[in-house]
């Protein structure tokens, strides 16, 4: 999580014009703690409304209200109500940095899932980037999002059983005419596992994951598979922004993830009618 926040500050700061608070990363491992503490969050879960209120809690004691987009999601087990929280910082400009990563939880009835770094990472430093990033004054806005519904309701991933938060977020870009502001995304997930090591994501903007690497060699890093593999990324370029409004499909900017060591696959998910 230190080679994360390091990395996505330094990032952040090419967009500020005011340099950024220090991150706390005992704040963001007490928030880890909370999470944990609440148990197994799966969508739709009593347990995720107490998570969704102890991140607003947490939200509003740093002056910030989280906008709620909720929908109710047919899975192939259950009908869910799911709800991503969306802070949006404004910056100088309308154009959009999203730093995304969910807070839900894999649902499991083979044993007791909760989450520490499935879930319960990103949505941590998530809550103690937001504390820092609201006191800057940014060029870009930048809009910090809670997915929820990331997790499939089946134990495996499989067709469209899955990343219902961020497939719901693109839509939601789609319908009001804001996915062409979006200039980057970085996704979050899964930063808590101790010697984490991932290559390159090869299906992510090419351009983005060259920022992430550079960025990370400037910031004394390393800057190769082995260090900076915390953080991954994507993006929407003006391209596909344009196909995706285009056509009547949209992009789901997460790096979904198979495997012990995090193999990760690119996906394009069909808009929903």
């Amino acid at each position: 999580m230190v080679i994360a926040t390091g990395l996505l500050l330094a990032l952040a700061a090419q967009v500020s014009v005011a340099p950024a608070p220090k991150f706390d990363s005992g704040r963001a491992w007490e928030h880890l703690r909370q999470l944990v503490a609440i148990g197994p969050r799966p969508s739709g879960s009593p347990a995720i409304e107490l998570t969704r209120k102890y991140i607003k809690d947490q939200l509003a004691s740093d002056g910030l209200v989280p906008a709620e987009q909720t929908w109710d999601e047919t899975t192939p087990i259950d009908k869910v109500r799911m709800t991503n929280l969306v802070v949006t910082i404004p910056g100088a400009r309308k154009d959009r940095i999203i730093i995304a990563g969910h807070y839900d939880t894999k649902l499991s009835r083979q044993f007791r899932f909760v989450g520490a770094s499935d879930g319960g990472s990103s949505a941590a430093f998530l809550l103690e980037l937001a504390r820092v990033l609201k006191s800057r004054h940014n060029a870009m806005t930048i809009d910090l999002v809670f997915l929820d519904g990331e997790e499939a309701r089946l134990w495996d991933w499989n067709g469209n059983d899955n990343t219902y938060g961020s497939r719901h977020m693109v839509e939601q870009l789609i319908t009001k005419n804001e996915l062409k502001r979006v200039r980057a995304m970085i996704l979050l997930d899964m930063m808590g596992f101790k010697d984490l090591r991932l290559d390159r994501p090869e299906l992510s903007s090419r351009w983005l994951v060259d920022v992430v690497w550079q960025t990370a060699r400037d910031a004394g890093m390393g800057g190769n598979s082995q260090t900076v593999a915390k953080v991954w990324t994507t993006t929407i370029t003006d391209r596909s922004c344009a196909q995706a409004s285009m056509r009547s499909t949209s992009s789901s900017w997460g790096l979904t993830t198979t495997g012990t060591r995090k193999m990760t696959r690119w996906t394009r998910l069909r808009r929903r009618v």
